[in-house]
């Protein structure tokens, strides 16, 4: 995987007092540290995959046209990018403990606050470093995208207009380096459908009443909010298939097995289900805020594992939109960087 520093001298930097020139060594990765103890303080850094490495980053989730056409026509018209995307490489003793050296060594730029969390970012003036992350990702085969494929995917698009690029901008983290969370889906069924809706759920799962929602939910198990009502369900083995890893997976198989739309089905109506993805960082919802009369649920899953996430990827499965809330989060109009 080919990576490129920086030119610190043509970045556009926001949250700095001062000018930031470096005359005699521009070109530098910026090393990135967030103070989150949950994730281990991770160290990372900011730099550019360049674009003949673009075919060894993976997506781990299917995108939204109408977010990628979006994404296309601001960069088109700005050609700035105000937000890296975010990379997951398999961890090795040797590149984290050269990030943490050139940490150690670095010179501070700023920090700056995000949801209570510190960010801390570096530079160093010394080029041989540089030259040695450099070649310890040339080992590296390939890297997944954590967060950004829309942005990703409206930066494919951009070169292949045939519109020159330094190459992407992205923040490199490790997989041990990382929280996964999953998205929870509020969904709102069509009254035409909801018996329908009933049956496949009836036909696939087996259904618990619970008190509360639990701290950790277990996979093969996800819960759904209706009403007042707490339901824990699990998956019957009738008409379920198992491919591969992923097939496993509850999310997976809830788009699949319940959400699809099937030639059997109401076609129209069953396209009218209405979504919305929502991180569950937080387990503690208001459950009195589903809409009954409006055939309002939650349903909440199980997060993705960091290992089966990168090893599925890379074999070219992804999830659908919306799989996965990965920490630690970029952060925009930091480092604006051209494009």
């Amino acid at each position: 995987m080919k990576i490129i520093p920086l030119d610190l001298n043509q970045c556009i930097w926001e949250n700095l007092n001062r000018p930031f020139f470096v005359p005699g060594y521009p070109h530098q990765f910026l090393l990135l540290k967030i103070m989150d103890p949950e994730i281990q303080n991770p160290i990372g850094f900011l730099g550019r995959i360049a674009p003949g490495s673009l075919s060894s980053l993976y997506p781990h989730e299917n995108i939204l046209p109408e977010k990628v056409q979006s994404k296309s026509i601001n960069l088109r018209n700005r050609e700035i990018a105000e937000k890296p995307i975010f990379a997951i490489f398999k961890e090795t003793d040797e590149i984290i403990d050269h990030l943490r050296a050139g940490f150690d060594m670095g010179k501070s730029l700023t920090t700056y606050n995000r949801r209570g969390i510190m960010y801390e970012l570096k530079h160093t003036d010394d080029p041989q470093w540089g030259d040695q992350l450099k070649s310890l990702f040339d080992t590296v085969d390939n890297m997944v995208i954590g967060d950004g494929h829309h942005r990703t995917a409206a930066y494919n698009e951009y070169l292949q207009k045939g519109n020159k690029s330094k190459g992407l901008y992205t923040g490199f983290f490790s997989h041990q380096q990382i929280a996964i969370y999953s998205f929870e889906r509020r969904i709102i069924i069509p009254n035409e459908i909801k018996l329908e809706w009933w049956d496949r759920l009836n036909t696939h799962c087996e259904k618990k009443q619970i008190e509360t929602i639990p701290d950790v939910i277990q996979p093969g198990r996800f819960v759904c909010i209706e009403s007042n009502v707490l339901w824990e369900l699990s998956w019957k083995d009738k008409g379920i298939s198992f491919e591969s890893s992923v097939d496993t997976l509850d999310v997976f198989l809830f788009h699949k097995h319940i959400l699809s739309v099937r030639p059997d089905t109401r076609k129209e109506e069953w396209r009218k289900i209405k979504i919305e993805y929502v991180p569950h960082l937080n387990p503690t919802i208001n459950h009195k805020s589903i809409n009954s009369n409006l055939n309002e649920f939650i349903f909440i899953f199980a997060p993705v594992p960091s290992e089966l996430l990168l090893e599925e990827s890379i074999r070219g499965v992804t999830m659908p939109p919306k799989t996965t809330w990965i920490e630690p989060k970029m952060t925009s109009k930091i480092v604006n960087v051209p494009i």
